[in-house]
C-alpha cells in the first residue's frame, strides 16, 4: 500500500491512497495496461443494441475486447 505524505503538517497527517485493485480503471487481460473505449461496429450495434456492450482497445498489445457494463448508467 502506498501512502502520501502531507508536507506541511508533518508525519502526523498521512493520507491512505486506495490500492490499485480497488480502482475501477478496466486493464488488459493480456499485459495488464490501460483499455480505451471505441465506436462499436454497425453489425454489433444492428444485431445486439439492446445488450449493454462497450468495446475497448488496448494500445500496447492491440486487443480488442467486449464487455458488458454493469454500472447500470
Amino acid at each position: 500500500m502506498t501512502v502520501e505524505l502531507d508536507t506541511k503538517s508533518g508525519i502526523d497527517n498521512i493520507v491512505r491512497i486506495k490500492p490499485v485493485a480497488t480502482q475501477k480503471e478496466l486493464r488488459c487481460r493480456s499485459c495488464k495496461a490501460d483499455l480505451s473505449r471505441i465506436k462499436r461496429g454497425p453489425v454489433v450495434r444492428a444485431l445486439f443494441f439492446w445488450l449493454p456492450l462497450k468495446h475497448y482497445v488496448c494500445y500496447r498489445c492491440s486487443r480488442k475486447t467486449y464487455r458488458l457494463d454493469r454500472s447500470g448508467k
